[in-house]
């Protein structure tokens, strides 16, 4: 038996790779950082898109008293939380957030607990729908501080 190791020559990439006798320029790695990215948005849009609906669903099923949609619905907003910045969808991201936040503090859910619910998923739809990107200026500030607000008097409403 030997231990002879047998390397194969590696694959001429020289083809896909655009260089000049300087190397790779900036704007070609900056033109290649965009295309990529803006790959990843359309997929980033289309599962989001996919996650609302199931968003619109699992709440449907919180209001015919499956407890199981309870965890779901967190579980699925803990990982929406957690994608929208990557995209520059700030909005999504704390609107998500907030979502995930509320469910994990409320583990018995009321009629209350389910406007409440409702408001932040038509909220990160209608995000979603504007393709609203960023923080959403000041515009989502006053969107995210009326609906802390809506919120707090929903909870404190008898």
């Amino acid at each position: 038996m030997s231990d002879d190791v047998v390397f194969s020559k590696a694959p001429d990439l020289s083809n896909k790779v655009f260089y000049s006798a300087n190397g790779i320029s900036e704007m070609d790695i900056k033109r290649s950082d965009i295309q990529i990215s803006n790959q990843y948005k359309v997929s980033y849009l289309e599962s989001s898109g996919k996650d609302i609906e199931d968003l619109h669903n699992l709440y449907k099923k919180m209001a015919e008293g499956d407890i199981s949609a309870h965890e779901d619905m967190f579980q699925l907003t803990h990982k929406m939380r957690g994608q929208g910045s990557t995209f520059n969808y700030l909005m999504m991201t704390k609107l998500a957030d907030k979502l995930c936040v509320f469910i994990e503090k409320n583990q018995q859910i009321t009629a209350k607990e389910l406007v409440i619910i409702k408001l932040y998923i038509d909220t990160i739809h209608v995000t979603y729908a504007k393709r609203m990107e960023g923080d959403g200026g000041n515009i989502g500030k006053e969107l995210l501080l009326g609906l802390d607000s809506v919120a707090q008097k929903i909870m404190k409403s008898a």
